[in-house]
C-alpha cells in the first residue's frame, strides 16, 4: 500500500524564516531526516494535487467549485463574485476577501438576491453555493481576465481590475456593485455587531471546466471543493481527511491537506506554528507508527517552497535503518533546492 501526503506550505521560503518560528515536531523531524529527499523546480502556484489530475495553472477554480456546489450553469460561463470589504488606508485602498467577513448563508443569499434584481437586464445571474461561494453566471464570450483575490490583495487595485473581452464592462460592473452593496440593509446589522461592511465584489477564478485524467491513486482524502469535483469526475473514491479514514481495500491513497496555506497567505505565523503542531500529532505521528508496522510499502510527503517542489520518500526499512541520521530544523530543507 502507498500513501502520498500533499501538504502545501510546510516549508517556508527563506525570507519568512524569522517570522515563522518552528514549533516542536517530534514525529515529523525523524521522518524527514530518514527520507530520500528530491527537489524539482515546478514554477509558481503549481498545486501538487491538481497536477495529479493533469491540470496546469491557472486553475479554473470557479468552474470546479461551482460543479462541486451543483450550480446549474446551463452552458453559461462562470466566475467567482466574491463579496469583499474595501477599507481606505493612508496610502491605498485595502482589499479584504470574504474569509475575513464571516458571512452567514442568509447574508450570502441576500447579496445574491440584490445583485440579481439589479443586474438581471445585463444578462448576469448570481448564485450562492453550499460551499459559501458566490458565483456570477454569464453568456459565453464574455469571460473577463482577472486576478485571484489573494493576489489582488497585494497589488495596486488599479492594476488588478478585471479586463473585459466582450460586451460586459466588468470594471464598471464591479464599481456599480460596490455602490449597491454598500447600501444593503444587512450592512447596518453587521456594523452594529462590529463586523466589516460588505461593500464590494471581486470577480476571479475564470476557466473552462476541465476533463481531468484519473490520478495515480484509488482513494483521495480532501476537504477542498475543487478536489472533490475532480475526484467525482474521475470516479476516484473520496473521503474527508482523517487518519485511516479510507477503505481496507485502498492501495494507493492521496491525502490533500491544505491546513497551513491560509496562515501563510494572510500571514499568521503563530497560527501556522499551532496548526503544524496539530498536524504533527494527528498525521505525522500515526504515519510513523504505520510505517513501523509495515502498513505502507512507500509513503511520500510532498510540499513546496517558492517554486521548488520537495518530495520526501519513506519506506519501513529507511525509517528503521537510518536511525543515526540527525534531524535538522524544518527551515533547513527549504534551502536544499
Amino acid at each position: 500500500m502507498e500513501l502520498t501526503l500533499n501538504i502545501p506550505d510546510l516549508l517556508i521560503p527563506a525570507p519568512l524564516h524569522v517570522a515563522f518560528r518552528l514549533p516542536a515536531t517530534p514525529a515529523l523531524d525523524p521522518l524527514l531526516a530518514r527520507a530520500d529527499h528530491r527537489c524539482e523546480n515546478v514554477g509558481a502556484d503549481r498545486d501538487p494535487t491538481f497536477a495529479c489530475f493533469g491540470l496546469e495553472p491557472p486553475y479554473p477554480l470557479a468552474a470546479l467549485t461551482a460543479a462541486a456546489d451543483f450550480v446549474k450553469t446551463a452552458g453559461r460561463d462562470v466566475v467567482f463574485a466574491e463579496p469583499v470589504h474595501f477599507s481606505t488606508g493612508q496610502e491605498a485602498v485595502q482589499l479584504w476577501p470574504s474569509r475575513f467577513l464571516e458571512l452567514t448563508p442568509g447574508e450570502c443569499a441576500a447579496i445574491a438576491a440584490a445583485l440579481n434584481q439589479h443586474f438581471c437586464a445585463d444578462g448576469l445571474q448570481f448564485e450562492s453555493g453550499s460551499s459559501g461561494a458566490l458565483y456570477a453566471l454569464f453568456a459565453a464570450g464574455e469571460r473577463p481576465a482577472t486576478q485571484p483575490v489573494d493576489a489582488a490583495r497585494f497589488m495596486p487595485l488599479t492594476e488588478a481590475q478585471p479586463v473585459s473581452c466582450g460586451r460586459i464592462d466588468w470594471r464598471a460592473l464591479q464599481n456599480e456593485a460596490q455602490m449597491l452593496l454598500h447600501a444593503l440593509p444587512l450592512n447596518d446589522a453587521r456594523a452594529a455587531a462590529g463586523k466589516p461592511r460588505v461593500n464590494g465584489l471581486w470577480f476571479w477564478g475564470e476557466g473552462d471546466l476541465p476533463e481531468p485524467v484519473r490520478p495515480d491513486c484509488d482513494t483521495i482524502l480532501s476537504n477542498r471543493a475543487p478536489v472533490r469535483q475532480l475526484a467525482n469526475a474521475t470516479g476516484t473514491a473520496l473521503y474527508v481527511p482523517h487518519w485511516a479514514h479510507w477503505p481496507v481495500r485502498a492501495q494507493r491513497i492521496m491525502i490533500d491537506l491544505d491546513w497551513l496555506t491560509p496562515t501563510v497567505i494572510d500571514p499568521e505565523p503563530q497560527e501556522w506554528s499551532h496548526r503544524l503542531q496539530r498536524i504533527d500529532e494527528k498525521w505525522f505521528r500515526p504515519l510513523a507508527a504505520a510505517l513501523r508496522r509495515r502498513e505502507f510499502d512507500v509513503a511520500r510527503i510532498v510540499t513546496d517552497s517558492g517554486t521548488t517542489r520537495h518530495t520526501f520518500t519513506l519506506t519501513p526499512s529507511s525509517l528503521r535503518m537510518r536511525f543515526l541520521r540527525r534531524a535538522k530544523p524544518l527551515h533547513g530543507y527549504a534551502a536544499h533546492a
